[in-house]
C-alpha cells in the first residue's frame, strides 16, 4: 500500500500591515484596511468563490496585559468562580463590580 496525499480547503491568505516602524496600528485602522483589501480583491480578481475577514481573538488584562484568566470554580473562597487571577488590580476591580451589582 502506498501513501496517498490529497489537498483540499484551498485558500489564499493576505496578511495586512499591522505595525509601522514597530508601532502597532489600531484595530480600527487594520479593520478599515482589511475591508479595502477585500473590496479590491472582489473587484479585480476572477475565480474567487468567497472572500472574508478572519482573525484570532486574544483576551488580556487591561491592568497587567497578561492573558485574561478567571477562576473556574468556587473551591477557593477568596477567588470565587469568575474572579480574575492575573493581578491584584483586576481582582479589586472585579470585587468592586460584584459589590455594586449585588446592591
Amino acid at each position: 500500500m502506498s501513501k496517498v496525499t490529497t489537498k483540499e480547503n484551498y485558500r489564499v491568505v493576505i496578511e495586512p500591515i499591522t505595525h509601522i516602524y514597530g508601532i502597532k496600528l489600531s484595530d480600527d485602522t487594520v479593520q478599515r484596511d482589511l475591508k479595502t483589501i477585500l473590496e479590491q480583491v472582489k473587484r479585480h480578481v476572477d475565480n474567487v468563490h468567497d472572500c472574508s475577514i478572519d482573525f484570532d481573538t486574544f483576551h488580556t488584562c487591561s491592568h497587567c496585559h497578561l492573558e485574561w484568566e478567571v477562576s473556574e470554580d468556587n473551591s477557593d473562597p477568596d477567588f470565587p468562580k469568575g474572579t480574575p487571577v492575573c493581578c491584584q488590580p483586576a481582582i479589586d476591580e472585579y470585587k468592586q463590580s460584584q459589590q455594586i451589582e449585588n446592591q
